[in-house]
């Protein structure tokens, strides 16, 4: 129950971070932009950023099915459970695909933990 809580709470400081990122920002003065300077200029895209909250977010939450995982495992988790999920697969088959995906030596996901981390990566997709 424990970690369940800790997943939740996880997840809610990851859609902090990412209601934060998205704040509007239009006290500040801008400066017109030309195509060539918008192209060159632009960041990261807002996937990736939101792949890298989760990464985080799954790290810091749930730390034993982390171990011994790259950071691009743990994306990977997060960009095919959000497919699945754009694909409006049953959530059940999706929580249950997050305990294969997040198999790693013996630690797996329990149902709970994949509940979580569903609810997790469906705030960010």
């Amino acid at each position: 129950m424990t970690r369940t809580s800790v997943a939740l709470a996880a997840a809610a400081a990851v859609f902090a971070l990412f209601i934060a990122g998205c704040q509007d920002e239009s006290g500040q003065a801008q400066a017109p932009t030309t195509p060539a300077a918008t192209s060159t200029a632009a960041g990261p895209d807002l996937s990736s950023a939101k792949a890298g909250s989760f990464v985080i977010g799954f790290k810091g939450a749930f730390p034993a099915l982390a171990a011994d995982r790259s950071d691009t495992d743990i994306r990977d988790v997060f960009t095919d459970t959000c497919t699945d999920i754009r694909e409006r697969k049953p959530e059940n088959k999706i929580v249950g695909d997050l305990i294969a995906r997040t198999a790693s030596g013996e630690a797996a996901a329990t149902p709970e933990e994949a509940r979580a981390i569903y609810q997790m990566i469906e705030v960010l997709c």
